[in-house]
């Protein structure tokens, strides 16, 4: 286990609206190896093994979120959802009499979702070098709207770096990755807010109030 950067250098830009967490990304990867589906709650979670280094509570890995470089721009999408009349009138003929976009099932809605776009994103760990690259081989995509084409990634590096204090979790006080509130040598100033400790990241079971890398 060696103190290591990760870097995806993108073919096409990078969107997300969170950072991708380096061992929810490797978590991934090797679930996806194992045939395992995405979890939906807490009695679904299979224990998985990364090779990055435990924290010495054993809670967390030694990973850091994703650090981006090269913001190309920020962007505004809106999401859409309205009931397809015309179908309705076509495959339902007479049937249909109303549709009510007000409420239920066909309420029509639409959604702000904010993001950013940048060309290449870095992550610190302390890990074994050689299985993290041969992982991230497995790795074409990272990111939101991947489905879509964004989030390509022209190639990844994997080399050993220097370390600071507090490597590879916190810089200066402040944390890198999802952190508990009491964690010894956090500065003030750092984001707290309802998350989960480690991987799968996207459930809401298990939260709790946690000190957080602030949004770049």
């Amino acid at each position: 286990m060696k103190p290591l950067q990760v870097t995806a250098i993108m073919r096409r830009e990078l969107e997300w609206e969170r950072p991708v967490a380096l061992d929810g990304l490797l978590a991934r990867v090797e679930a996806d190896r194992r045939g395992l589906h995405r979890p939906r709650t807490l009695d679904e979670v299979v224990p998985i093994d990364i090779p990055v280094q435990r924290s010495p509570c054993g809670r967390f890995h030694l990973a850091s979120m994703a650090h981006a470089e090269g913001l190309l721009y920020t962007r505004e999408q809106y999401i859409h959802k309205r009931a397809p009349h015309e179908w309705y009138a076509f495959l339902c003929g007479d049937k249909v009499k109303r549709v009510n976009i007000a409420q239920e099932p066909d309420k029509s809605w639409r959604i702000c979702k904010a993001g950013y776009r940048y060309d290449r994103v870095s992550w610190w760990c302390v890990g074994d070098a050689d299985a993290i690259r041969e992982m991230l081989r497995r790795v074409t995509r990272i990111g939101a709207r991947r489905r879509h084409g964004i989030g390509l990634v022209r190639e990844w590096s994997v080399s050993q770096c220097s370390v600071w204090d507090g490597f590879p979790i916190l810089r200066d006080g402040l944390p890198l990755r999802n952190l508990p509130t009491d964690y010894p040598g956090l500065a003030p100033g750092h984001a707290v807010r309802r998350g989960r400790l480690t991987f799968p990241y996207h459930l809401s079971e298990g939260t709790e109030q946690l000190a957080c890398p602030r949004p770049q």
